[in-house]
């Protein structure tokens, strides 16, 4: 469990300077009356907005007019600090559209002379003319004026923190951002001078190192205590030094933000937060109580699925921030805080349950993104090999080249890890001392096109499948004989391997009759399978190796192939024996958590569904009455908590547990688990 404010609100505060009345109705004692009944222990408070608008009497840009001279930043946090509750402070960078129109000789550009700038999008809906102006936070005299309005921050109120949002470089025009004389003249120090994807990724990566170094040496002069957080998109890689592994040092703590409804889905949160679990920092969730998005004003979701949010960050040891956004009069959604004063009081009351809890190390994921790949791919991958571990009910952390293997019983190199040589003898070292390690794909490859790590297990690449679809059928005699009854299809393209006599093939590939096309085609899809094996392995074992030779974690994410799970489902029991935990259905998501000797497990039973077009929703707890649960092994004590309520469970004759009838989330302590 980590030190931060465990039940945060970050409060948007983005106003036109058209809009005629700011803080008109603000009562800043109600305010924060508000936030102490809906069990609000920090808010994010506005110094300054993407509109380039300050809400203080400031010396630097414009003061919102509408404001009328009036201090609405010294008045929330005199407000929340007596209340008791934390008020770090919002400012932008990049996005900060006055000062871009005041000095469009801070802008980014693009190699060929164009400003940057990002659509003011509705619904997805590009308007002509409509547009946000991006800053470039290298250039000197920008830098001179935020360190200018930091100071006078700093020197005149109480601060407990700073959110410094939208840190980034444009990358959604090309990739080209990044150009203009002060970030080519810090490009040329670096000596970055390519305008691909991998460049842009390195370049900014470093830019955001001297920024951050720069401006957090600065406020921890002046407010040594102050957490220090910088917002940007989460791009960590297999490269432990590239991406935002290089900020790392000069920020308190990790914020992921992830609204679910809309934009990210609900399967980008578990694979940020799987990072940063490994990086060891305190970190948090930011989910919103939006319907859709941010400034969706008037937009709630059900308390359902804000409470599947917030527990679950809390479940994976994290603290929670819900985002909301002021009315510019200064109202307040009392609707919206009703609902998150029902979940906070939820969290609050279990927050005992995980003080002092460690996270447990099952399963390494190495991560697969590399700077200048194909990233989507490779975040599927990722996200798929995250909530197949989950649901294999193996509690795992995404790793980098540099992270410690040694807490780890299973490594998984899901479809395409690049493996130089040194991360190979480290790999099969990890073997060697009996890890279990499982490979799909071209992990393994190199940078170069060989493979250090395949060359050392007695493998070798002989080329791409010659035909997709195709079907895998577990190999006679092999220890997956039985698995099913007749060919399973795989959809995505896969390699033909070939392995040295000591591996055995668990799964051979089927082959269609022949390849699909425009001119030769049967029925409505894929062509159906020949009646004889390819000669071709799709799964081969060695000791405590598995390799497929299909990308089945984006063939899992792409489609969720149910054959992929209960194959690897299979191998993996085999290979490593049963899992900590079964007997629970599938929805049923479990957590694992470590405190002494005793196991802190959450069970969340909540289900998204797509109801509409674009948004996922979950309307209702689940029910957990008719299931078991069994551990891998005995343990002294189960004891059900309900903040101060325990109520011991017995188990049956098996040792299984029968589930108390409640819905939603269980929290039960085993005791003596660690043992």
């Amino acid at each position: 469990m980590n030190s931060l404010a465990t039940r945060q609100i970050h409060l948007d505060f983005h106003n036109s300077p058209y809009l005629p009345d700011i803080c008109g109705e603000f009562d800043a004692e109600a305010f924060a009356q508000t936030m102490a009944d809906a069990h609000v222990n920090s808010v994010t408070v506005f110094a300054r907005c993407i509109h380039g608008m300050a809400y203080y009497p400031t010396q630097y840009g414009q003061m919102h007019p509408s404001l009328k001279g009036r201090d609405f930043l010294g008045e929330v946090i005199e407000a929340l600090h007596a209340k008791g509750i934390r008020a770090p402070i919002y400012v932008t960078v990049t996005w900060e559209q006055g000062v871009a129109n005041a000095h469009p000789e801070w802008r980014q550009m693009h190699e060929d002379g164009r400003f940057a700038e990002m659509s003011t999008m509705q619904e997805g809906q590009r308007r002509a003319g409509t547009r946000w102006e991006l800053t470039d936070f290298l250039h000197p005299e920008y830098q001179d004026f935020m360190l200018g309005y930091l100071t006078e921050i700093l020197d005149r109120y109480p601060v407990d923190g700073f959110f410094v949002d939208m840190l980034f470089y444009d990358r959604y025009n090309g990739y080209t951002s990044g150009w203009s004389p002060a970030s080519r003249a810090f490009r040329e120090e670096q000596g970055i001078s390519g305008n691909d994807m991998d460049a842009h990724l390195r370049f900014e990566a470093r830019a955001q190192e001297a920024f951050t170094r720069k401006f957090t040496t600065m406020i921890h002069e002046k407010a040594p205590d102050a957490t220090v957080f910088y917002n940007t998109p989460n791009d960590f890689f297999l490269e432990a030094e590239e991406g935002g592994a290089r900020r790392m040092p000069y920020q308190t703590h990790a914020e992921i933000e992830s609204l679910p409804s809309k934009l990210w889905g609900y399967q980008h949160f578990p694979r940020i937060a799987r990072v940063i679990q490994a990086k060891g920092k305190p970190w948090l969730s930011m989910t919103g109580r939006f319907q859709k998005i941010w400034g969706d004003f008037g937009g709630i979701k059900p308390q359902p699925a804000l409470e599947y949010e917030c527990f679950r960050a809390q479940a994976l040891g994290g603290c929670n921030s819900i985002g909301d956004q002021l009315l510019p009069e200064g109202r307040v959604d009392a609707d919206a805080y009703d609902l998150i004063g029902k979940v906070y009081a939820q969290c609050e009351e279990a927050e005992p349950f995980y003080e002092g809890t460690e996270i447990v190390r099952d399963a390494g994921i190495l991560n697969p993104q590399w700077p200048g790949e194909d990233i989507a791919r490779q975040e599927a991958s990722l996200e798929a090999a995250v909530h197949l571990l989950a649901d294999l009910r193996f509690e795992c952390q995404i790793l980098d080249d540099m992270s410690n293997f040694s807490s780890y019983r299973l490594l998984v190199l899901p479809d395409e890890v690049r493996v130089e040589a040194p991360l190979a003898s480290r790999l099969l070292a990890f073997v060697e001392q009996g890890g279990t390690l499982v490979m799909s794909h071209r992990s393994g490859w190199n940078g170069a096109g060989r493979s250090p790590l395949w060359e050392g297990l007695g493998l070798a690449v002989e080329g791409v499948a010659e035909m997709a679809p195709a079907y895998w059928l577990p190999h006679a005699g092999s220890a997956l004989d039985g698995l099913c009854k007749q060919e399973k299809v795989i959809y995505e393209q896969g390699l033909t391997i070939r392995a040295e006599d000591d591996w055995e093939v668990w799964m051979d590939r089927v082959n269609p009759h022949f390849q699909r096309s425009d001119l030769r085609y049967c029925s409505h899809f894929q062509t159906p399978p020949a009646r004889s094996v390819s000669g071709w392995p799709a799964l081969l074992r060695k000791g405590n190796v598995l390799v497929f030779a299909d990308p089945i974690f984006l063939e899992y994410r792409k489609c969720a192939n149910r054959f992929v799970k209960d194959t690897l489902r299979a191998s993996l029991t085999q290979v490593i024996g049963t899992p900590r935990l079964s007997g629970l259905k599938e929805t049923v998501e479990s957590y694992c958590l470590r405190k002494g000797e005793d196991l802190h497990l959450t069970l969340l039973h909540y289900i998204p569904y797509r109801k509409s077009e674009d948004c996922e929703v979950i309307e209702a707890a689940q029910s957990f009455a008719g299931q078991e649960l069994k551990l891998d092994r005995s343990a002294s004590k189960w004891v059900w908590v309900q903040g101060e309520n325990m109520t011991e469970l017995k188990p049956n004759g098996d040792g299984a547990v029968a589930l108390p009838l409640h819905d939603g989330r269980l929290c039960l302590r085993v005791e003596q688990y660690f043992a």
